[in-house]
């Protein structure tokens, strides 16, 4: 499975000075008062309202993060809470007129009715159908002013229900939403990510249509879950033109700065975004566990000493093979999602205990995809919904139900056979993260020896290797939202130079010298890649033991060369960041004392802290420990000017 991240912004609001109003002074707007979307200076709240439970629910917006959030009136006051990683937090709002005063901890923001503009000539929607369903626009009426191009719609015919949501009536028969499953009675949130609470049918007939065979993205609400469905514009009373064929058993690309690849499927246009769940600081956690079962229990290796010989002359000794097996766990967070491309921070962890319960970090990788996808990772829902179902003797593409902790995925699944084996990948249509891998690989034949004296060819190691999904989640880190600082350039080398200490030779051997650089190949606004190359030398006269692995630099991630100064002076020393529920391990601030920041990250057996300087952010530290039965393993190094 190709190697592929971590963050998110912090908890509460809080922020300067109160507006000084009394909030319960003025009377409550009748009807659903809070329904609608609210700004003001680094704050929005958008929420809609449920007549038959007179609660109301939306997100609340600060500083570009978003927060569920729910509540009821009281009194004329709204009253509720927002959820911030799991942990809600309480506030409380009045309207005047088309003002919304919110207070959340004591500090209160201003927030202003966000009016629907009225529709000049220009913008009016095309001819409607009575039904009231999305119909296509004729061809000479393409609006952009260029050649000429059909246009289409979903399928779907939308009525408005009391508490002002758009859900829908009617779904046209073999038309685009009938082949995603969309159903009456959901209830459209946003199209393309844009909400549509407060549009008029014609705007959000309007945001439906567009050219045939292009992809639009509708967040639908069921009364289980919120999903983002992309459906594929088909024309008046069909659906949508057929994707071209997938093709053979290609796999997505896994090399370094590569994107991922479906087979012979459409590149995702500039104008399809990413699914909502999709953004920087989001954390994918895998389980992984491989075998490698040998054809036989001994086998022949050349030895010059050997009792064994050969029609050439050549000894031969027998050698015990034993099967072997590892599990753990494989997490991606997601150092940066933009337009400028994926960067994601991939960690490997492995049991270090039998009973499956304690990990420990062995190593780290970076890797950069596009829309299109990211390594086996991700592919992209659109890329995904284009691919046909295909059988041939050496690959197959099905669509299917696939059960997995507990719920159940609309999925795809790809199988490429080989004489020696096959690999499997299984996709969430929906989100299109990878949801299974699992592959079988027999290697070269072994000779055994048999009871008579003789020897004869075995099977190979058969080696087999499965991978599922466990979890994903938003990182509850405050820098996330950071671009790339202005001194970080391509071509930049940052060296570090220290020392690596065993606990089992202080005072008998002398502590061994480390150095390691991060050579900074690109840079882009919101990620960097870079090459970090590590170097231990024993002391031993030999040549030091170098290694060299594909980074990413982003503001998704823990231990990145750079950290926002105007967030390191807000932290402060013993602050809980994050912690993992799957590997146990916790990010917090190990000390600020306003020069400079360490941030740690501690696992049952193994951590690492890193420090930086609040002049600029940059990493100026690094000190990583890890237990390895009796003995502590310590490195620690410092930026060389």
């Amino acid at each position: 499975m190709t190697r592929t991240l971590t963050l998110l912004l912090t908890a509460l609001i809080s922020c300067g000075a109160a507006v000084a109003q009394n909030p319960l002074a003025h009377p409550a707007t009748p009807g659903a008062p809070y329904a609608g979307q609210f700004t003001g200076d680094r704050i929005a709240l958008d929420l809609d309202f449920d007549a038959a439970a007179a609660r109301y629910a939306g997100t609340l917006t600060f500083e570009g993060q978003d927060y569920a959030c729910s509540g009821e009136v009281r009194d004329g006051e709204l009253r509720g809470n927002f959820d911030v990683g799991g942990q809600p937090y309480a506030f409380a709002a009045t309207r005047s007129g088309d003002t919304v005063t919110l207070t959340s901890d004591g500090n209160s923001y201003t927030l202003t009715k966000k009016a629907t503009p009225p529709q000049t000539p220009t913008d009016r929607a095309p001819a409607t159908s009575r039904s009231g369903a999305d119909t296509p626009t004729p061809p000479h009426s393409d609006p952009s002013g260029g050649d000429s191009q059909a246009q289409g719609g979903v399928g779907i015919a939308f009525r408005q229900n009391e508490a002002g949501d758009w859900v829908v009536e009617q779904v046209a028969p073999g038309g685009p939403a009938a082949k995603q499953n969309i159903r009456p009675g959901t209830i459209l949130r946003a199209v393309d990510g844009k909400s549509v609470a407060n549009l008029t049918r014609d705007q959000v007939r309007a945001l439906c249509i567009g050219s045939i065979g292009s992809v639009v993205t509708l967040s639908m609400e069921t009364d289980t879950e919120v999903l983002d469905v992309l459906v594929q514009r088909g024309g008046l009373g069909g659906a949508p033109p057929a994707p071209r064929a997938a093709g053979g058993p290609d796999r997505p690309n896994v090399d370094f700065g590569a994107p991922a690849r479906a087979p012979d499927t459409p590149a995702v246009p500039a104008s399809v975004g990413f699914p909502a769940w999709m953004k920087t600081g989001m954390r994918i956690t895998y389980y992984s566990g491989s075998a490698s079962i040998p054809g036989a229990t001994t086998s022949l290796e050349e030895d010059e000493n050997g009792n064994w010989m050969d029609g050439q002359g050549r000894h031969y000794s027998p050698q015990q093979l034993a099967t072997t097996a590892g599990a753990g766990y494989v997490q991606y967070d997601l150092a940066h999602v933009g337009d400028d491309g994926l960067a994601a921070h991939m960690s490997n962890f492995v049991f270090a205990d039998a009973q499956l319960a304690t990990t420990v970090l062995t190593h780290s990788q970076g890797f950069v995809g596009d829309r299109n996808g990211i390594g086996d990772l991700w592919i992209h829902p659109a890329r995904l919904a284009a691919m046909q179902e295909q059988q041939t003797p050496t690959f197959r593409v099905r669509r299917l139900r696939y059960p997995l902790g507990g719920r159940e995925y609309d999925a795809i699944t790809t199988q490429t056979k080989a004489h020696n084996g096959y690999w499997r990948t299984t996709y969430d249509l929906d989100t299109g993260l990878l949801l299974v891998m699992s592959s079988s690989s027999v290697g070269r034949g072994t000779f055994t020896p048999n009871p008579d004296g003789t020897a004869s060819e075995a099977a190979g190691v058969n080696t087999i290797v499965n991978v599922h999904l466990v979890a994903v989640r938003e990182l509850n880190l405050p820098w996330a939202g950071a671009g790339m600082p202005s001194w970080l350039r391509a071509g930049q080398v940052l060296r570090y130079r220290g020392s690596c200490r065993n606990s089992l030779g202080e005072g008998v051997v002398a502590p061994w010298a480390f150095e390691s650089q991060i050579a900074v190949q690109r840079v882009g606004p919101g990620f960097a890649t870079a090459k970090l190359t590590t170097s231990l030398d024993y002391g031993t006269g030999a040549a030091p033991q170098t290694d060299t692995s594909d980074r990413v630099l982003g503001a998704g991630m823990v231990g990145g060369v750079h950290l926002d100064p105007a967030v390191g002076h807000r932290l402060q020393s013993g602050q809980v960041l994050d912690q993992d529920p799957v590997t146990k391990r916790r990010t917090g601030v190990v000390g600020q004392d306003g020069n400079y920041v360490t941030i740690g990250e501690e696992g049952p057996l193994d951590g690492t802290r890193w420090t930086y300087d609040l002049r600029n952010g940059l990493l100026v530290g690094v000190a990583a420990q890890q237990r390895q039965g009796a003995a502590t393993i310590t490195t620690q190094v410092q930026l060389t000017k």
